[in-house]
C-alpha cells in the first residue's frame, strides 16, 4: 500500500526539519570571556544556519587585539552579533548605548576588534569605544545572497591608521557583495593623515552594492567618511548622512576604482573639504545644529536644517528601518531626517508650529527584520585575503 510509504516519507521529512532546527546555534553571553569563546566556536562552524550571539546589556572590557576570521579556520556559517539583551536574554532593548565593548585604550596600546566571515555578517545594537586600533567588520563572500550589515552602532574614541596603499577607518566595513551601514554614529575618532571615522569599502568584486544611510560622522580628528570600491566596478550609495566638523575633511572617495560609482545624496556635508570623485545630488552644506555635541549629544535641535530633509523612502534600496539609533520612530513627518537620530518635529502635524521641547523622552523600541539586501547575481571574484596581505601586512 502507498499509505505506509507516505507516512514514512513524512516522518523522514519531520526528522530532517527537527535536526535542522536543533543545529541552529544561539548563545547568550554576559562576559568578555563568553563572547570570545562564542566567536572562537563560530570561526570553525560550517553550514548555512546563522550563529547568533546575543549580548546581555553591560560593559565588556576588551583590551585584546582579536582577529576572528572564518576563512583562516574553515568555518562558513553566517553570524549575527546582537546587543541589547536583558538578563538571560529574556528580552531586548535595541539601543546601542546599553551594550558596550570597551577597548580600554588607556590600559592597552593594541586593542582591536576584527570580524571576518565567509558568508553573511550582521552586527547590531552596540557601542565600540576606546579601542587603540580599529574595529573591522567584513566578509569574503561575493554571493548575491550574502551581506555585511552594521546598524544601530556607535563607534567613538577609536584610532584609524594609514598605510602606503590603503587607508583604514577607525570603524571599517568591507566586503565583496552587499554591504549596508545605517542608523549609526561615529565621533571622536583619530588616526593618520588619511584615516576616516567610518570607512565602507568594496574589494575586488563587481558584485559590490554598498548602502550607507542615516549615519552621523562628526567631530572626528580624521575624515568623516571614506567610501570606495577598490579594484572593482561596484556601486556605493550614500543617503541622509551628516558629516560635520571633521578635522581632515568630511568625505574621501579617492581610493575608489574609476570603473565604480559613488553617489552621495540628501546629505549634509561640506564639499570644499571633501576629496575624490563622487556624484552629489540634493545635498546641503549647513551646521546640522546638534543639541550638545561637545557632550556627545548628537540629537537635532528643532531648528536643524537636517529635519525632514532626507530622501523619499522609495528611492533608497532596502528602505528604512522602523527606528532610529536612539530607539525612536525612524520617520516622523513628511520625510526622514538626515543623520542617526530622528527629531520629534512633525511638519505634517498642526501642532508642529508650536515650540517643541528638545528633551527626548524614552521611546518604545521596535525591532527590525534581519534580512540581507538582494542584488542580481554576478560572477564570483577572487579572494580578498591576498589584498589584505598586500595592504595591511
Amino acid at each position: 500500500m502507498k499509505l505506509p510509504r507516505i507516512l514514512f516519507a513524512l516522518i523522514a521529512v519531520a526528522a530532517i526539519l527537527v535536526a535542522q532546527a536543533a543545529s541552529a546555534t544561539s548563545v547568550c553571553v554576559s562576559t568578555t570571556a563568553a563572547l570570545r569563546s562564542a566567536l572562537t566556536t563560530w570561526q570553525t562552524t560550517s553550514g548555512t544556519t546563522p550563529t547568533t550571539i546575543k549580548l546581555v546589556q553591560g560593559t565588556y572590557l576588551y583590551p585584546n587585539y582579536d582577529y576572528w576570521g572564518q576563512t583562516y579556520y574553515g568555518g562558513s556559517a553566517p553570524l549575527q552579533l546582537l546587543g541589547g539583551y536583558t538578563a538571560g536574554c529574556a528580552g531586548r532593548s535595541l539601543v546601542a548605548t546599553n551594550t558596550v565593548l570597551d577597548g580600554q585604550q588607556l590600559m592597552s596600546s593594541s586593542s582591536a576588534f576584527e570580524l571576518y566571515g565567509a558568508s553573511s555578517v550582521l552586527v547590531e545594537g552596540m557601542t565600540f569605544k576606546s579601542f587603540a586600533n580599529h574595529v573591522e567588520i567584513g566578509s569574503d563572500s561575493s554571493a548575491a545572497a550574502d551581506s555585511v550589515i552594521v546598524r544601530y552602532v556607535i563607534g567613538n574614541d577609536l584610532f584609524g591608521s594609514a598605510s602606503v596603499s590603503d587607508e583604514y577607518g577607525g570603524f571599517r566595513v568591507y566586503g565583496k557583495s552587499n554591504m549596508r551601514v545605517e542608523n549609526s554614529l561615529f565621533y571622536n575618532v583619530h588616526g593618520g593623515d588619511t584615516a576616516s571615522a567610518l570607512e565602507v569599502i568594496g574589494f575586488q568584486s563587481n558584485n559590490v552594492v554598498a548602502i550607507v544611510t542615516n549615519v552621523t560622522a562628526a567631530y572626528n580628528g580624521t575624515y568623516g567618511m571614506k567610501l570606495s570600491c577598490f579594484q572593482c566596478s561596484g556601486t556605493v550609495l550614500a543617503y541622509n548622512n551628516i558629516l560635520f566638523n571633521n578635522t581632515l575633511g568630511d568625505l574621501d572617495t579617492r581610493f575608489s576604482d574609476p570603473s565604480s560609482s559613488v553617489l552621495i545624496t540628501y546629505s549634509d556635508f561640506n564639499p570644499a573639504t571633501s576629496v575624490g570623485n563622487y556624484t552629489p545630488a540634493n545635498n546641503i552644506n549647513a551646521d546640522p545644529q546638534f543639541e550638545n555635541p561637545l557632550n556627545n549629544d548628537f540629537l537635532l535641535l528643532n531648528t536643524s536644517p537636517a529635519i525632514n530633509a532626507g530622501a523619499p523612502e522609495f528611492i533608497v534600496i532596502g528602505g528604512y528601518g522602523n527606528q532610529d539609533l536612539g530607539g525612536g520612530t525612524r520617520v516622523v513627518g513628511s520625510l526622514v531626517d538626515m543623520g542617526a537620530y530622528e527629531s520629534i518635529t512633525n511638519d505634517l502635524s498642526a501642532k508642529s508650529s508650536a515650540p517643541i521641547p528638545t528633551i527626548r523622552l524614552p521611546r518604545p523600541c521596535v525591532r527590525r527584520s534581519l534580512q540581507p539586501i538582494p542584488t542580481p547575481t554576478r560572477p564570483r571574484s577572487t579572494s580578498i585575503l591576498a589584498m589584505r596581505r598586500v595592504v595591511r601586512r
